[in-house]
């Protein structure tokens, strides 16, 4: 694309992005509600929800298939490559993830891995069969949106996601009045019917855009399996290590004094500032997008992302220092007394995050374009292993409270991972 790239394009094109990740961000607690209409719904949803965290882990191998796809599928040839290799890694997701179900390995997860008591296994374990085609779908779902994207349908990426939440929330409320299944399994089978169709969707959606792009002209060397694995192996291993932030989160937090409530207060300020990070996390797909059409669009871009950053950062703020804060998390959130004041430490604490996540997302998404994925993964080792050393800091050394040190670990270990990823940018 050749033409001047305005502020105002860039918005109309991120705008239904931004809208499918926040969407994604209802989708548990949607399911959530129905799962507590059912009998026993303290045992069924902390099933679920054990089911659900190894679910994200089961879709590591294919969940990176959006930003390869962006970079890589650029024409008829690149395209038919790309998509052999995505069907064959959501095979490889879905063989690992039956051997996973139908296994004692789940269970050995479960309980000695993750500390889930046994009666609450079982009932995870029953559930988690129902979310066996999870990461296949998952998989294709991202490659066929990563099409759409490319050729600027992104608002039909969109409406995908709409009949994912439309269908997700018909199955819950029918299996909730009907009691066909107990409340984990109705939950997660929801789940995996509502992406299912999202990825049938998706397919039927991107015809137009597959056609386009198998007119599409590259510039870009024949497509290897080397080629595509070297852009695709750091990004995989960023995500488990990101899977695995949240677990060691958890372990430190086990160990502050006030480790009770640290336990319980972290995960809900994480969770309310959850939507602006992904409002962030959804600025990648625009960028690596654009600067494949043309590498002077990267100003604009740039642009954006400034005022994209301020306007999240001021968002968080007007959240986390105004009354807003004690209402949100008294009456929206329902805490009790004790866990008001450390949640809103901890979420006052994390108010730059989404900001530093957005540009996290920038400089992921040139080392994409530019296919030098390896410093990604470098920079998420570094992240992981500095968060460890500054929440110890803060919590043991310093005696900061644990929701509030968790906060801040996590931005200032972000930041000093985005300085040394943009020292190598330059």
């Amino acid at each position: 694309m050749a033409e001047t790239l305005t502020q105002r394009g860039i918005l109309a094109f991120w705008s239904p992005l931004a809208l499918t990740w926040a969407i994604m961000g209802v989708e548990i607690p949607v399911v959530s509600v129905a799962v507590a209409a059912l009998p026993d719904a303290t045992a069924n949803l902390a099933a679920l929800g054990a089911a659900i965290a190894l679910a994200w882990f089961s879709e590591t191998p294919t969940v990176n298939l959006t930003p390869a796809t962006l970079r890589l599928a650029s024409d008829n040839a690149s395209y038919l490559i790309v998509r052999r290799y995505a069907v064959a890694l959501c095979l490889l997701a879905l063989g690992l993830n039956t051997v996973l179900a139908a296994t004692p390995l789940m269970q050995t997860i479960l309980q000695d891995v993750v500390g889930v008591p046994e009666d609450l296994s079982v009932l995870a374990a029953k559930a988690y069969l129902w979310l066996l085609p999870w990461p296949a779908a998952i998989g294709m779902r991202r490659f066929y949106q990563a099409v759409m994207i490319r050729q600027g349908a992104t608002r039909r990426v969109a409406y995908g996601t709409g009949i994912r939440l439309a269908v997700l929330s018909g199955a819950a409320a029918l299996f909730a009045m009907t009691g066909w299944l107990t409340g984990a399994e109705s939950g997660a089978l929801a789940l995996s019917l509502g992406v299912i169709f999202e990825a049938a969707a998706a397919r039927v959606m991107a015809s137009g855009s597959i056609n386009a792009l198998r007119t599409s002209v590259s510039k870009d060397p024949p497509l290897t399996f080397g080629t595509f694995w070297q852009l695709y192996w750091p990004l995989t291993i960023m995500m488990m290590l990101n899977l695995a932030v949240s677990a060691l989160v958890t372990m430190g937090l086990a160990k502050a004094k006030d480790a009770a409530v640290a336990l319980a207060a972290f995960p809900v300020a994480h969770g309310v500032n959850f939507i602006a990070r992904a409002l962030a996390t959804s600025f990648q797909e625009p960028v690596i997008a654009f600067l494949g059409r043309d590498e002077n669009h990267r100003p604009a871009l740039a642009k954006f992302a400034v005022r994209l950053g301020a306007a999240l950062t001021g968002a968080m703020a007007f959240l986390a220092f105004t009354p807003v804060d004690p209402w949100t998390f008294t009456h929206l959130m329902n805490l009790p007394a004790a866990l008001t004041e450390p949640a809103m430490d901890s979420f006052a604490a994390l108010t730059l995050y989404p900001a530093v996540t957005l540009w996290f997302m920038w400089i992921r998404a040139r080392l994409t374009h530019a296919r030098r994925t390896q410093p990604i993964a470098a920079a998420t080792v570094f992240e992981t292993l500095a968060l460890m050393l500054i929440l110890w800091v803060l919590i043991t050394p310093l005696g900061i409270p644990g929701a509030t040190a968790a906060g801040a670990a996590m931005v200032l270990s972000r930041i000093a991972a985005n300085l040394w990823l943009q020292r190598l940018m330059r």
